[in-house]
Formats: C-alpha cells, structure tokens, sequence
C-alpha cells in the first residue's frame, strides 16, 4: 500500500483566523476561525482537489497517482505551539484519506 504525504502549513491569518495551505497541492488551501476547523476543513478540501484532478484528467504531483492514501502532516510555524495552543501536539499527526478514484 503507498501512501502520499501532504504537509499543511497552518498559520495565523492577519485579518483573523487561520490559514491552512496544502503544500505541493496548487490552490489546495482554506482559511477558517479556529485550528480545528482549518484541520478538518483542509482534509475535506484536499480530497475534492484529488478528486476534481481526477475527474478532469489533470495532472498530480509525482508519486500521488499510485498512492491508495493520503497522510496529511500539519507543520506549525516557528512559535506556533504556544500561538495554536492544543493544535501544538498536531505538528506529528497523520490523517489519512482515500487517495484513490
């Protein structure tokens, strides 16, 4: 089974809120009010791009067509744990996801 990792920057976001991008996924990314909300709406946004990719037949990075899943790793920024505060523990944590179409 592979599996393809996606890193997910979260960050503060100036105008309130966070902002959690999709590394390596173009336009892959949300803006929410809370950490939790970014997490979970980041994973659900990284599927529609695989799937919308999928479905108009556009290319995917290298690696992330024969994978069967996806881990999404959340990577907080310099200072992040105390800003993110109970998200800190999240900076590890693996999500995974159907990769597969």
């Amino acid at each position: 089974m592979a599996t393809y990792e996606v890193e997910v920057r979260i960050t503060p976001w100036e105008e309130g809120g966070y902002l959690a991008d999709a590394v390596g996924l173009h336009g892959c990314w949300v803006i929410a009010d809370t950490v939790g909300q970014a997490v979970e709406d980041i994973r659900e946004v990284v599927q529609l791009w695989l799937d919308a990719r999928r479905t108009h037949d556009m290319p995917v990075p290298p690696g992330l067509e024969h994978a069967d899943h996806v881990a999404i790793r959340i990577v907080l920024p310099v200072g992040g744990r105390k800003v993110l505060g109970a998200y800190a523990a999240a900076s590890t944590t693996q999500f995974s996801i159907a990769a597969g179409g």
